[in-house]
């Protein structure tokens, strides 16, 4: 409300509207600024590894055995968790820019960590006799082949809406279909894997326990800390 004067006039301020409250946008921050610094720096030094492990990455997508050939690799194994390391902080900047998640890039990445811990912990606990060590290993760490094609699609993503400037709902939705695909893609041949060893009805409780279960207890840990 603005104040009326002796006779009743309304008064309004001599500055413009934009130019007394301009609206801080997500670039504008300078913590920010700094955390994109921070991942355009890390990305460059995991470059190499990202290189090496990207197309085993998108074969892994259509052929999950190729996941015991990179577990069966140390060289792959190890360049396999650079490359995510590298790419945790680009995908956590992606989902905080869209609004993909309801918390912020440092707790994405605790919940990164906390998912792939439990994961851990519950495949421990899962351990199935018929499945060697270096298979069950690979169906444990799947996931962290699955997310490096998927940060550079979100990437690609958000670098053509900076370019061509397009609706963010569209984007965000684009997003949330990207993820979805790959988590599909991801459970169906983890699934096929795990099917060569158990019945049906065992391999979806494995998957249950290990991707709704584990996802599910982080997300809500975070949202009611």
């Amino acid at each position: 409300m603005y104040p009326l004067d002796y006779f009743g006039q309304l008064e309004l301020p001599l500055e413009p509207f934009q130019s007394a409250a301009t609206a801080v946008t997500w670039q504008a921050l300078w913590a920010d600024r700094v955390v994109l610094v921070a991942a355009v720096f890390v990305l460059i030094i995991c470059a190499k590894d990202i290189a090496l492990i990207f197309p085993y990455s998108l074969d892994a997508l259509l052929r999950f055995k190729v996941n015991r050939t990179i577990q069966h690799s140390w060289h792959l194994a190890r360049s396999r968790v650079v490359a995510c390391l590298g790419m945790t902080l680009p995908f956590c900047i992606v989902s905080e820019r869209y609004a993909l998640v309801p918390f912020g890039w440092w707790s994405q990445i605790a919940a990164l960590a906390a998912y792939l811990v439990l994961r851990r912990c519950v495949g421990a606990l899962l351990r199935s006799g018929r499945l060697s060590g270096e298979d069950w290993k690979s169906v444990l760490y799947s996931p962290l082949s699955s997310f490096v094609p998927l940060v550079a699609l979100m990437m690609a993503t958000a670098i053509a809406d900076a370019v061509f400037h397009f609706p963010e709902a569209g984007v965000r939705t684009a997003l949330f279909v990207e993820m979805g695909i790959f988590f599909f893609a991801h459970i169906v041949h983890e699934g096929e894997f795990l099917r060569s060893a158990k019945s049906g009805l065992t391999t979806f409780l494995y998957l249950c326990a290990l991707e709704l279960v584990c996802a599910g207890a982080v997300v809500a840990a975070i949202h009611f800390i």
